[in-house]
């Protein structure tokens, strides 16, 4: 946890600089989703953290607005970009992840792997953010998920380890092909 607290520290004056009102109702939403990215930060010894940016949220009656950090987040030498609307019906998750090599892996039905979200746009996130669905690019791809499991388990799979992708090793620390289809 101790190499996480440096790595974070741009966040960490993010959320001092940017707490919501007290009196928002939905702003436990606000802070159960930065306590969820601290948690996802020290569980994945994230390397480095950064606030790309903001975006707004709307959440349902009484509707409030409320400003959350876009987040990069990188693991080994993946990079994961995410936002979270949980004012939406459903809400979800974006996540755009980057890898120097292709994911061979299965993607367990964690998303739609044929989901466009370049045409739509992803509020926060600017266009250079936003990459192919996972069908057409397995190292750089853009995907929707539904809840903190779905993001636990993308970043437990898809994060490429330096010393996993030098010995051709997967994340248990077993020797052999990651490719086991």
């Amino acid at each position: 946890m101790a190499k996480t607290e440096p790595a974070a520290m741009e966040l960490w004056r993010w959320i001092n600089d940017n707490n919501p009102d007290p009196s928002l109702e939905y702003g436990k939403g606000w802070w159960d989703y930065l306590e969820f990215l601290k948690l996802m930060i020290d569980k994945h010894d994230a390397d480095r953290v950064e606030v790309l940016g903001t975006y707004e949220i709307e959440t349902p009656p009484p509707c409030e607005r409320l400003t959350l950090p876009v987040v990069r987040l990188r693991i080994g030498s993946t990079s994961f970009t995410l936002r979270h609307d949980f004012g939406a019906y459903p809400d979800a998750y974006i996540v755009s992840v980057e890898r120097r090599t292709d994911y061979r892996e299965r993607c367990f039905r964690l998303f739609d792997p044929d989901l466009d979200l370049r045409t739509s746009g992803v509020a926060g996130f600017r266009p250079e953010w936003v990459f192919p669905p996972f069908r057409q690019d397995r190292r750089r791809f853009t995907c929707r998920l539904h809840d903190e499991w779905d993001v636990h388990v993308l970043l437990t799979a898809f994060a490429e380890r330096d010393q996993e992708a030098a010995r051709g090793a997967d994340p248990n620390g077993e020797k052999g092909s990651l490719d086991r289809r």
